[in-house]
């Protein structure tokens, strides 16, 4: 249900507004920052606490998200990543 809920609210880049939708708790997805008082915004990994608030590895958001996608497959086989064990 949760695969079927991200595709109707997907965009066709693929982020979700996190206005209409955000992703399950504790899955790393990819976040898109705005820019604040404490600089330009970017692109993350980060997940949705339990809590409600937004966390990148070892420290909550002060800023929330306005956007997320769950993160691509890897490239198992080519040559960028090592092949599948």
């Amino acid at each position: 249900m949760e695969a079927q809920r991200i595709r109707e609210k997907r965009s066709d880049d693929g982020w979700l507004d996190v206005r209409e939708c955000v992703p399950e708790p504790l899955r790393d997805v990819l976040i898109a920052l705005p820019d604040d008082a404490s600089g330009p915004g970017g692109v993350e990994m980060g997940w949705l606490g339990r809590d409600g608030r937004w966390y990148l590895t070892g420290s909550e958001l002060r800023v929330r998200p306005t956007h997320w996608r769950p993160l691509p497959a890897p490239p198992w086989g080519s040559d960028a990543c090592c092949s599948r064990r």
